[in-house]
């Protein structure tokens, strides 16, 4: 089914919409075709064909089915606050004393009844299998978890720096129905952004492939990739 869907861009933007709106309404919503294209447009994408797109929103429609039934949507749902697509921008302390203003956009974040302590959600829409086998892959799961774990990281300490408290962060993978709950770590957090940030100034950003390249939409593109997946094949 993935051969007649949208770009990974497009389709990607088009789940986290449906799930925003499903999250706000309790019930799957796909925006209308003409929202598709509006985006598609601000995305550069090229023409759209009819078939991918109804294909697509329909794909988008099932991860928000299959996530509604999850235990973390239950919650979500059974929440006094659900903030679907919130966006933040607030100023980081590093370790070196250096002040930095970071901006970004959650995916959910909700805060569970008799609760001071919100909870941080991230959704992935890539599937978790091998591109070469075709099936679910634990040792895939656990590699892509530990890098989307960075990311759940910096959003928790983002939050913190805006006064949120943050109890927990979980990564839901959406096309296999999966949620995995982050360990958070402020300090690990606060230097993984400090050599980020050293790393960007010096220009110095180079590919790390392993397992995880096996389900990145882009790896056609990326030399390092192609070469991790094809020994992993072997």
């Amino acid at each position: 089914m993935r051969d007649h869907l949208l770009p990974p861009d497009l389709r990607g933007t088009l789940a986290h919409e449906v799930m925003a709106r499903t999250l706000r309404r309790g019930t799957p919503d796909v925006p209308a075709r003409r929202w598709i294209e509006a985006r598609a447009a601000q995305l550069l994408a090229p023409e759209l064909d009819a078939e991918a797109c109804q294909a697509t929103a329909r794909w988008a429609e099932q991860l928000a089915e299959v996530f509604l039934e999850s235990p973390l949507a239950a919650r979500a749902l059974a929440a006094r606050t659900r903030q679907p697509e919130r966006p933040l921008l607030a100023p980081v302390r590093l370790p070196s004393g250096e002040q930095v203003l970071l901006r970004g956009t959650l995916d959910l974040l909700f805060l569970p009844p008799g609760s001071e302590e919100w909870v941080l959600v991230d959704y992935k829409t890539g599937p978790l299998r091998s591109l070469s086998e075709g099936e679910a892959d634990p040792e895939l799961a656990s590699a892509r978890l530990e890098e989307d774990a960075v990311q759940l990281q910096l959003y928790a300490l983002l939050l913190e720096s805006a006064g949120v408290r943050v109890g927990e962060a979980w990564v839901a993978y959406l096309e296999p129905g999966l949620a995995e709950e982050v360990p958070l770590d402020g300090l690990r957090s606060s230097a993984l952004l400090q050599e980020h940030l050293e790393a960007r100034r010096e220009q110095h950003l180079p590919a790390r492939p392993g397992r995880a390249c096996q389900t990145c939409p882009w790896v056609d593109a990326c030399d390092a990739a192609l070469v991790a997946v094809e020994s992993e094949a072997h």
